[in-house]
């Protein structure tokens, strides 16, 4: 675009303007995973607790804006008192709704437990672009199609070039012939 300048564009820029794929090969190769410190901090900023309010609404039949403002109480109350997402009760879940005047929703603990885990939040979000693994996998299998049709395309991009170089070739050997 004419008069476009970004950071990754501008040729001031200490970055590539482009990273070849097959520079990612070693660095994927190499990569060490660490599954369980991915699982601590997978839930360790509340942010399963959207689940938590979808739970006291589908379970308890509580309305959405007092689940969510227990929710919010219940978040400020565990992070005051130092208690990390994965240690937090369902108990602590009924004093947040006693603080505002709203009877304790009573979760059960199992229902509870699910609401809080992030490997359950991540597989609860099958929508188009979400991380559950079924959502991951039906774009990996759409960017594969693509890679098939873009190949074909290539290919005969490929081709086409290759004539119009023979083309091209023939007629500078006529013309120089002349």
């Amino acid at each position: 675009m004419k008069g476009h300048r970004c950071a990754t564009c501008s040729p001031e820029s200490p970055w590539p303007r482009a990273i070849r794929l097959e520079t990612l090969s070693p660095l994927m190769r190499d990569l060490k995973v660490k599954v369980e410190r991915m699982r601590e901090l997978a839930g360790a900023n509340w942010a399963q607790v959207t689940d938590l309010a979808a739970a006291l609404i589908r379970e308890q039949g509580i309305d959405w804006r007092n689940s969510h403002q227990i929710v919010s109480v219940f978040v400020r109350r565990n992070i005051a008192a130092g208690i990390r997402p994965d240690k937090a009760t369902s108990a602590s879940l009924d004093e947040a709704a006693a603080e505002l005047g709203i009877a304790a929703p009573g979760l059960p603990s199992d229902v509870f437990s699910d609401a809080m885990d992030p490997a359950a939040f991540v597989r609860r979000r099958k929508l188009l672009g979400g991380p559950a693994p079924e959502a991951i996998s039906r774009e990996v299998e759409t960017a594969r199609g693509k890679l098939v049709i873009d190949a074909r395309l290539l290919d005969g991009f490929e081709k086409q070039a290759e004539r119009a170089h023979e083309a091209l070739e023939t007629a500078i050997s006529a013309f120089v012939a002349d």
